[in-house]
């Protein structure tokens, strides 16, 4: 688990070993889980966990699930202490991009993998086409220097520089 805090807002990176045993579809699940999510958040990270949060949980088969946490400043109502209210949207096909610093390097854990390659802002992107195993998923992920899931903007058709099949 990888954790990045700006301001009052939290991503939280959890690779697919880390969420395996979770159904993030089913309901009771997901408010198990990120219970004791906010727990752990809390009491190992000592991170002030309260208030109202709109969460977004994007689900990758490759990679795992990234969970965005953004506080939300609500003024007609005083939270408690340690009370949370929260909004969740499950993004359950979601694809993420790796932002990859050496493509020559990162090229060599792509052999026989379907991918796209982007350019954006003189920067080199990773699309997974396909399933690609767990070892050069690893290796890839060295060569990797953040892993973005808000894709929109780079996946332009005309930012498209190669596409492997």
């Amino acid at each position: 688990m990888k954790i990045n805090v700006i301001d009052e807002d939290i991503i939280i990176y959890l690779n697919k070993y880390y969420t395996k045993q979770i159904d993030f579809l089913d309901l009771n699940t997901l408010e198990e889980y990120m219970n004791d999510l906010f727990l752990k958040l809390k009491n190992c990270y000592n991170l002030k966990v309260n208030g109202y949060y709109s969460i977004d949980a994007y689900i990758d088969d490759n990679y795992g699930v990234i969970i965005t946490m953004k506080h939300e400043d609500i003024e007609y109502y005083d939270y408690l202490i340690d009370q949370i209210d929260t909004q969740v949207t499950i993004h359950s096909n979601a694809k993420f991009l790796y932002k990859i610093a050496d493509f020559f390097g990162a090229k060599n854990c792509l052999n026989n993998i379907d991918y796209s390659l982007y350019k954006y802002d003189n920067e080199l992107y990773i699309k997974l086409n396909g399933q690609i195993d767990s070892i050069n998923f690893g290796n890839l992920l060295e060569y990797c220097k953040e892993i973005c899931y808000d894709i929109d903007g780079i996946m332009k058709k005309n930012n498209l520089l190669f596409y492997n099949k």
